[in-house]
């Protein structure tokens, strides 16, 4: 974030060991060197017992409000991926449920099994085309 931008008293976001935590503003100080210039934020920790802190403009990650609400957004829509994902895992285990009871075949579960589940779906091998046409002849 740039130092321009950063208000004394305002609560900022920063990362500590990959948590968002609220940071509060109490100074800025600005070093010149023979490079241009550098800017370090001082303040303090509010989720850590106030705990003191100087730290690099760059750790600044922007107004925590709004960081708490990007981040929360980002941890439902992960949520929801992983039910719908879920979901359909569940789904293709019940289908080769069904179909080895339907067939009555063993259940397998090594890579030459007639039916199994796969990342994206459910695989029929051969013998299980085999077993479904069996099935079928006789229903």
């Amino acid at each position: 974030m740039q130092a321009s931008k950063i208000s004394i008293g305002d609560i900022y976001a920063i990362k500590r060991g990959g948590v968002l935590q609220r940071f509060r503003v109490t100074g800025i100080t600005t070093h010149r060197n023979n490079n241009g210039t550098s800017n370090e934020v001082t303040g303090f920790v509010i989720d850590d017992n106030n705990t003191s802190l100087t730290l690099g403009v760059a750790e600044i990650i922007g107004p925590y409000q709004e960081q708490f609400e990007l981040a929360e957004k980002a941890r439902k829509e992960k949520e929801e991926r992983e039910t719908i994902a879920t979901a359909k895992e569940n789904a293709r285990k019940k289908l080769v449920a069904i179909l080895y009871k339907k067939t009555g075949a063993p259940v397998q579960k090594d890579y030459g099994a007639p039916f199994r589940t796969a990342y994206d779906g459910a695989d029929i091998s051969d013998a299980g085309v085999q077993l479904l046409l069996d099935y079928f002849a006789k229903n």
